[in-house]
């Protein structure tokens, strides 16, 4: 195996996933917690859209009161992305926005579509109450940690 091959398997930086059973599980909360303890890591911010794909990096966006991404922020990602893309489009979207954070140790992707999109290190679900939603299964059956 040639020198560029190996290259494409060894992946930095190391990738965490948090999933969740549905909406407000607490997948933030614990993206937020793990980063209050990991220095030089990022995150990225997944949301399934009907419409055309974006990486959106902009700090005035990010930074709005009541957003997940400011709250992944404040608890010391040292770069947050959100990104947003159909289902079809996430796999190459997200890994559009890996790139821009090669440089750090670590990112945690938050958001069941992205980690079904490039497969984590480690998969973080998190159950929460109530019934689990249409597709979280698919998250479920990989995790290896479940919250």
């Amino acid at each position: 195996m040639g020198k560029a091959r190996f290259l494409i398997y060894l992946r930095m930086p190391f990738i965490v996933g948090i999933g969740g059973a549905h909406s407000r599980a607490g997948k933030t909360t614990c993206a937020c917690s793990l980063l209050r303890r990991l220095k030089g890591w990022g995150a990225v911010k997944c949301t399934p859209v009907n419409g055309r794909p974006s990486i959106i990096a902009g700090k005035r966006l990010l930074n709005q009161k009541d957003k997940d991404t400011a709250r992944l922020l404040e608890a010391g990602a040292e770069t947050v992305l959100w990104v947003k893309a159909p289902r079809n489009e996430m796999e190459k979207t997200l890994k559009a926005a890996l790139g821009r954070l090669s440089h750090l140790k670590g990112v945690i992707i938050e958001g069941n579509s992205g980690i079904l999109a490039v497969k984590p290190d480690i998969v973080i679900f998190v159950r929460g109450k109530g019934e689990i939603k249409r597709g979280a299964d698919a998250v479920l059956s990989i995790a290896d940690i479940i919250v």
